[in-house]
């Protein structure tokens, strides 16, 4: 299989995809498949799709996203930084919009230097776990997941990937071709 890796083109296919991405969405959503074997196919292909891909190339989620800390989020950061938490809240973060979460400030994150972080052994809880693919529930979260197909290669190769087998695997090539 083939992977898509350049951002750019990434964003436009995105775009281009929205309304067959929705039809996928409610396909999954209606298609009664369980939810333990969609899981199952999104582990089996970031398995095979995410070693192929170096974030550290990319670094486009640091550049997008709106990251949500937590006080040892904080904790850990101002210990990197040599500063206080209260300074590091007041020099870096603001309230997100998850209630009772901060992030950063500004987008791009403060510590991206070119395609690296510069907190990295430090960095947020939710950057250690972005993409968040292994994550089970996928189902719950298609809306996300399909919404970050535009911002992460790693995303978007596996939700074109699922597309692929998903749509094969239960027979509705029919169905995705009607969208």
């Amino acid at each position: 299989m083939k992977l898509l890796t350049s951002i750019d083109k990434i964003k436009k296919m995105a775009s281009q995809r929205d309304e067959e991405n929705r039809g996928f969405r409610s396909y999954l959503k209606d298609s009664g498949l369980p939810e333990e074997m969609i899981d199952e196919e999104v582990e089996k292909l970031s398995k095979r799709i995410t070693p192929r891909i170096d974030c550290r190339a990319c670094a486009n989620c640091c550049r997008e996203v709106e990251p949500f800390l937590d006080d040892a989020d904080v904790t850990r950061l101002a210990g990197a930084l040599k500063l206080s938490g209260e300074q590091v809240k007041r020099d870096y973060l603001a309230p997100s919009s998850r209630e009772g979460k901060l992030t950063f400030k500004v987008r791009p994150c403060p510590f991206l230097e070119g395609t690296r972080c510069a907190v990295y052994a430090h960095r947020p809880q939710f950057c250690r776990q972005y993409p968040n693919i292994f994550n089970q529930g996928l189902i719950h979260r298609l809306s996300g997941f399909i919404r970050h197909a535009s911002i992460c290669l790693i995303i978007y190769n596996i939700l074109q990937a699922l597309k692929r087998e998903i749509w094969i695997m239960s027979g509705a090539e029919d169905h995705r071709k009607e969208r």
